[in-house]
């Protein structure tokens, strides 16, 4: 998830009859994001390349042009790297970015909100292989005509 995403709007509660602010510990995060040279990059090619690239998939496949699953294989291979590499990162940072083992900061926002980023690419990675395997299959079938 980008920067902004991932910072949280810190939120008050009641308890005790009486007004508590509980600090999130992500807001520092938009200083970190900005002076991290892999977030920068990736969210900059995400924004330049992948937004654009995603765009032109979901179009081609409204008009149902031929190069609509090879851009699906690029779009969700291009966001499986990334995420890869973002979750590796973290790993490698040891986790400096969150909470480690929190419920709600760790487990929901950096885990599982990111594995779906891993989840569906993966999914239409694998729809894309299919059909573009068949259509391969299709036309090696074809016997080449003797003239």
């Amino acid at each position: 998830m980008g920067c902004e995403l991932r910072r949280m709007v810190g939120w008050e509660g009641w308890e005790r009859g009486g007004l508590r602010s509980w600090v999130n510990p992500w807001v520092p995060l938009s200083s970190v994001c900005r002076e991290d040279n892999f977030t920068v990059c990736m969210e900059t090619i995400t924004a330049w390349a992948w937004g654009p690239l995603s765009l032109w998939t979901v179009l081609a496949f409204l008009q149902r042009q031929p190069h609509r699953y090879v851009l699906q294989l690029v779009v969700s291979l291009g966001q499986l790297y990334g995420d890869v590499l973002y979750f590796y990162t973290e790993y490698r940072e040891g986790f400096a970015h969150s909470e480690m083992w929190h419920p709600l900061y760790f487990w929901f926002y950096f885990v599982f909100m990111n594995a779906l980023w891993i989840v569906i690419p993966s999914i239409l990675l694998l729809d894309a292989w299919g059909h573009l395997s068949a259509a391969q299959r299709a036309l090696d079938s074809v016997k080449p005509k003797r003239h």
